[in-house]
């Protein structure tokens, strides 16, 4: 079985919990930031805060959060797939099975964690997510299948079996 990845999907996979970090998805790279890589050709519009993608600063108790997947606010799709954000782009594929890498870049992050979701299905939904174990990676694997975020500016790569 073979996984097709658009941002969107890459922009979901990491789920940044309990913090208020600022950072995006580098490789895959993100559908919020995917203006970073000239390669791919998009023209705008363009999330313009790629870096701060939570709930578009809408705060939340992340225990009731109605936050969208893709860092919209509540209600809103703009950063789905079909959203204004979406170039349907895809910018990865993965294979069942595989093990594969995962760079989130922080630019401000607080610590906290983020773990690793993928959706097999060509449509995305809320429910079509699946947490992939986290096997290794830069920093501390939580045992919860998370990767804790530390506190400096950097990369940090995860390692997850798909």
């Amino acid at each position: 079985m073979k996984f097709t990845l658009s941002f969107a999907l890459v922009g979901i996979l990491l789920a940044v919990g309990r913090v208020e970090s600022h950072g995006y998805m580098r490789e895959p790279i993100a559908r919020t930031s995917i203006q970073l890589r000239p390669e791919f050709g998009t023209n705008q519009p363009y999330w313009w805060d790629n870096t701060g993608v939570w709930c578009c600063n809408v705060n939340q108790d992340m225990q009731y959060s109605t936050c969208g997947r893709c860092g919209d606010a509540p209600g809103e799709t703009t950063a789905n797939q079909g959203g204004i954000y979406d170039k349907g782009v895809i910018v990865k594929n993965y294979t069942s099975g595989s093990i594969i890498q995962v760079i989130g870049n922080w630019d401000a992050p607080h610590y906290g964690s983020f773990e690793v979701e993928l959706c097999p299905n060509q449509q995305e939904t809320d429910n079509c997510f699946t947490k992939l174990p986290i096997v290794g990676g830069s920093e501390t694997v939580r045992i919860d299948d998370r990767m804790c975020v530390p506190h400096f500016t950097g990369t940090v790569e995860v390692t997850a079996l798909v």
